[in-house]
């Protein structure tokens, strides 16, 4: 495997920041510059994963810039974790890992010194002068003692445990604490250098793909909060309405003659009002003049207020002529009252009545249309009424006088009673006549002044 292809790392310190930070061999040129995704353009964890894929600078979408004052802390790390480790610990002002470990076995050689030091030497010694000379032997207690001793201490180390040669490599699977089933075992191999490398690239192409999937669900969780945001935010909003301001009504608005056309009972002057509350002026004017003089006072709900201004503003009269949306009545074609002015002016006045509450304008709209259709029925009820009892009245009854003289005219009873039954049918039938030719002559104008007023 050429240096090239090895995936390294190393600790730089950015001079105009004064920050530490783990990069790519490969970022670093030979003029001791340093490739760097634009920080500015690029997420954290996007230059995490460059750097850990050790992607070459400009091959991808990402802009890169250029710190040309680097300061190389420690290079070839062979494991990124074990960089952004030593970058932490400089981060700290602490030393890096690879010199701790280096004091840490350099005190232990000054211990085993000292204690070695503090040991006297055999030369050292002075032998007792004795006349009888004889020479030293150990007991048998201290033989047996340093033979457990020596059975206990494990072999030397050959120098060739570690080769390309079979002969020297082992078979240490029994030695393993894993189960075989949950992991590739590398002891069931013999241990050769090549092993050892194979074995190195599978481990950091596992830590690649482990932080490539936590990355990806890091960013998932992201999306998921965010969206979680949105929805709340418009639940909020929508949960809490937007109040308007009340209308105030200005005293220099208050015409008391603009209520003379009022109610309206001419499709003539429907139409000329019509045209004048597309005026804001005159809108506003009328609003606060059936205000201050008319609907002085909010009804229980917001639906009967908008029929007492409707009736206000519309006579009964013309009731007939409208439904809300325009829908025929018996057949009957009706003009939408919804594309006129007046509409804006009766919402108007019952959000100044009714406020703060919101108005529902969809319970608005059927209340009025209600209004029509009742309004008419009642008219229609009061002139069939009107009609009947003008027949009626025109009817002759006789006196006592001309009812006696009668009498004495008609002596036959049968005669006189069959005489009086034909004048009552044909008077009955005189009076069914009028009304319907009055209630024809009703209908033909109506139908010419809606007419008109299309």
């Amino acid at each position: 495997m050429n240096r090239v292809d090895l995936k390294l790392w190393t600790l730089i310190k950015i001079l105009d920041t004064g920050e530490y930070d783990a990069v790519p061999n490969v970022w670093i040129t030979d003029k001791k510059e340093c490739y760097y995704p634009d920080p500015d353009k690029t997420s954290t964890q996007i230059i995490e994963s460059l750097a850990a894929k050790c992607v070459k600078p400009h091959t991808t979408d990402h802009e890169w810039i250029v710190y040309k004052k680097i300061e190389i802390v420690q290079s070839d790390y062979t494991k990124f974790s074990v960089c952004c480790g030593d970058m932490v610990r400089k981060t700290k002002d602490k030393r890096l890992a690879e010199e701790s470990a280096e004091e840490i076995a350099l005190k232990k050689r000054r211990i085993s010194k000292t204690a070695s030091a503090s040991a006297v030497p055999s030369s050292q010694l002075k032998p007792q002068t004795t006349t009888n000379q004889q020479p030293q032997t150990t007991p048998l207690k201290t033989i047996h003692k340093s033979k457990k001793k020596t059975s206990k201490s494990p072999p030397p180390a050959s120098s060739n445990f570690i080769s390309g040669s079979a002969n020297n490599s082992f078979e240490g699977g029994e030695l393993c604490p894993c189960k075989k089933d949950s992991h590739e075992c590398c002891c069931a191999e013999p241990t050769t250098l090549e092993n050892i490398a194979k074995n190195q690239c599978l481990l950091s192409r596992r830590l690649f793909k482990s932080e490539e999937k936590s990355a990806k669900r890091h960013s998932e969780i992201v999306k998921i909060i965010d969206a979680q945001k949105q929805v709340t935010n418009t639940t909020e909003s929508a949960a809490t309405p937007v109040i308007e301001p009340r209308r105030i009504i200005k005293k220099e608005d208050v015409d008391a003659s603009l209520l003379n056309d009022f109610p309206l009972t001419k499709s003539k002057k429907i139409r000329e009002w019509n045209e004048r509350l597309k005026s804001q002026e005159t809108a506003d004017k009328l609003i606060a003049t059936i205000i201050t003089e008319k609907v002085t006072k909010k009804s229980l709900y917001p639906n009967f207020t908008g029929r007492n201004v409707i009736s206000v503003l519309i006579g009964a009269e013309k009731a007939g002529f409208f439904t809300w949306d325009g829908k025929p009545r018996n057949k009957i074609k009706k003009f939408p009252f919804k594309k006129l002015q007046f509409y804006q002016i009766i919402l108007e006045i019952v959000k100044y009545h009714h406020h703060p509450t919101p108005i529902d304008e969809a319970n608005l709209k059927y209340s009025l249309g209600q209004w029509f259709s009742q309004t008419a029925n009642k008219m229609e009820k009061l002139l069939s009424q009107t009609s009947v009892t003008v027949d009626s009245s025109q009817s002759e009854i006789p006196s006592s006088e001309e009812s006696d003289a009668g009498e004495n005219q008609n002596p036959d009873p049968e005669n006189e009673n069959a005489e009086n039954t034909g004048n009552d049918d044909a008077q009955l039938n005189q009076n069914a006549e009028n009304t319907a030719n009055d209630v024809d002559a009703q209908l033909n104008q109506s139908s010419a002044e809606h007419d008109d007023l299309h």
